[in-house]
């Protein structure tokens, strides 16, 4: 009883830092989700979002490096529009930390409560026309592709 009494009190004793837990939508730059969630070890980004996600009943899939759909968005080929033969973009969703977007993969990028309190998710494409990669993480409400967007 004493070894539990001690285990109660050291998890609940911790400190706990909050990281805001955030799913924009995919064509206005406002929140689906937005949620502050205390933390209280530093954990990567897919295991977070993962967790949070099932926790909040969001439907979605995810590989062992990412997520490839929240909300049902469109995946493997249906998230590709060719535009003509030598531009097409490629639809996905991307995440940032803190408003700076990583160059690493959530499975990769590890948060850290101490230092970090904002994790966003974003609907975004890639880009390549004519053999050249344009756009890596291009934000669709930004530019509201009809793709994606048909109502504007």
């Amino acid at each position: 009883m004493k070894n539990l009494l001690l285990i109660y009190c050291l998890i609940f004793s911790l400190p706990a830092a909050a990281i805001t837990f955030e799913i924009t939508d995919l064509c206005e730059d406002q929140p689906i989700i937005m949620q502050e969630i205390p933390i209280y070890t530093q954990t990567n980004v897919l295991n977070f979002t993962a967790y949070h996600l099932k926790n909040f009943q969001v439907p979605h899939q995810i590989t062992e490096n990412g997520i490839l759909s929240i909300f049902d968005t469109k995946t493997g080929h249906d998230a590709y529009e060719f535009i003509n033969e030598n531009h097409m973009r490629i639809y996905g969703w991307c995440f940032e930390v803190d408003q700076v977007e990583s160059a690493q993969l959530a499975s990769e990028f590890v948060l850290d409560p101490e230092h970090q309190n904002h994790l966003r998710w974003f609907y975004a494409y890639a880009e390549i026309k004519d053999g050249e990669w344009i756009h890596y993480c291009q934000p669709v409400h930004k530019t509201k592709q009809p793709f994606i967007c048909p109502e504007f």
